[in-house]
């Protein structure tokens, strides 16, 4: 048996009455003694217009259901609200004066974790400009991915280095190579999360000396050591000497190895624009990795580029002139490209150098490593480049 509480607001008597009569439950207290349409013939009000007049004038508080924080009644809206409550065990109920304060709280605890949590980044980070360690023997592959990373998503005054997804200028030509050089940057101490990341981008770790972050998503910093230059000057310097060519031996190569890998994802990357322009896909396989690597090690990027536009317009054409699939028709490039290098060696054709794909741009990394670095004409694109 439920039990209803009113509490009148109003002067008026005959009101005072008709939320009386409203509420009032029937012998078995799980329904209404009085129906909307007695109430209104009685009460002279029309039919239509009784719940608001009821609403405006009363409080109806079910006793027996209370806010499992502050102990609250539960205040009815309308009769339909008594009767779905009547139907069936009470819900645990909290009212929406404990529901906001607990969502206040909440707010107020995620902001205080977050507080600490980049308070504990921007510690982390003066600890490694006090150490500075990191920058004394810096390999060949992170030196070039540090430049681009900064030419990519640099800041002007290099303050910071922006969200991937926020750089003007391709990073590499893949999304895969892009996190895999800012996790390495990252796990070598070379850029560090910026404590002033996009909202939403770092969150607390499992305990209060760590933090988890969205590579992508977040702001770095370049952590340059406190008793070295300043980060521009650092930038300087490590471009001039690049720049100037007298590496390390391990250096050299590591500057093939690199070479040979930028080729291999530019490759890859007009594979999928000139597919895609023909409304067709092809995840490479190791069968086509093969073919690429069998490409370079013969012709330029350029040239290749070449024989896989040849291959993907034969194959549209032979899907329309056929009526195969799309995907039959991409999974014929691969072995189309190799058929085609082998007549090229045979009969000694030459092969034009074609430029990048109108829907791919010349990348950070193509731009510090081909040009900057290694000096190649044309960004690289009419050079073979070194072997396996």
């Amino acid at each position: 048996m439920l039990t209803i509480h009113i509490e009148i607001w109003t002067d008026e008597s005959q009101i005072a009455q008709l939320c009386y009569d409203y509420w009032r439950l029937d012998d078995e207290q799980e329904a209404f003694d009085i129906g909307i349409a007695d109430l209104a013939a009685t009460c002279g009000i029309a039919h239509g217009k009784i719940p608001s007049t009821v609403q405006s004038s009363c409080t109806a508080s079910l006793l027996d259901l209370e806010c499992s924080s502050c102990g609250a009644s539960y205040v009815l809206q309308s009769r339909s609200d008594f009767l779905a409550l009547v139907k069936s065990p009470l819900p645990l109920w909290t009212c929406s004066v404990c529901k906001q304060q607990a969502l206040e709280k909440a707010a107020s605890a995620k902001q205080q974790r977050e507080e600490s949590t980049r308070e504990l980044i921007a510690s982390n980070i003066a600890a490694i400009r006090d150490e500075g360690a990191q920058f004394e023997q810096l390999s060949f592959t992170d030196a070039i991915y540090l430049l681009s990373v900064v030419r990519a998503g640099g800041s002007e005054d290099l303050s910071h280095i922006s969200p991937l997804g926020e750089y003007p200028l391709a990073l590499t030509p893949s999304l895969d190579w892009d996190k895999e050089i800012l996790t390495r940057l990252e796990k070598h101490q070379l850029i560090h999360v910026h404590p002033d990341s996009p909202p939403g981008t770092i969150l607390p770790g499992d305990d209060e000396h760590s933090w988890r972050y969205y590579p992508t998503m977040v702001s770095y910093v370049v952590p340059s050591p406190n008793r070295g230059p300043s980060t521009p000057r650092f930038v300087e310097a490590l471009s001039a000497v690049l720049a100037g060519g007298n590496w390390p031996v391990l250096w050299r190569a590591d500057a093939r190895l690199l070479h040979r890998r930028l080729a291999i994802e530019e490759v890859l990357e007009f594979l999928r624009c000139e597919l895609a322009a023909y409304d067709m896909a092809l995840h490479p396989g190791e069968k086509t990795m093969l073919v690429v690597r069998e490409l370079l090690s013969h012709y330029s990027i350029g040239q290749s580029f070449c024989f896989i536009w040849r291959a993907a317009r034969d194959a549209a054409a032979y899907r329309e002139k056929n009526g195969i699939s799309r995907q039959q028709a991409a999974n014929g490039i691969p072995g189309s490209i190799q058929r085609s290098i082998e007549r090229a060696i045979a009969n000694g054709w030459t092969i034009s150098h074609f430029r990048r794909h109108r829907d791919a741009q010349e990348t950070a990394l193509a731009q510090i490593l081909f040009t900057k670095v290694l000096k190649l004409a044309n960004g690289g694109l009419e050079t073979i480049p070194p072997a396996d």
